[in-house]
């Protein structure tokens, strides 16, 4: 099952060179919002955020999502 992971999208905005305020800027998104996806603290992210945030870095949506184990 694919899951949203936020390491996946930390390593694509470090990548692209950009800090959490540039990212937040670009994707018209809050700073604090980014950071709680990144970190964890918020798991499921719409849909659009998705996408605004994959514009933002010149991605696709499915580069943020990782393969989860399920028990």
């Amino acid at each position: 099952m694919l899951q949203f992971s936020g390491p996946h999208l930390r390593t694509r905005r470090q990548d692209a060179g950009l800090t959490l305020r540039d990212l937040a800027d670009q994707a018209v998104l809050d700073v604090g919002y980014i950071s709680q996806l990144e970190t964890g603290h918020r798991t499921n992210p719409s849909s659009d955020v998705i996408r605004s945030i994959a514009a933002s870095l010149h991605c696709t949506p499915n580069d943020f999502f990782a393969e989860q184990d399920t028990p």
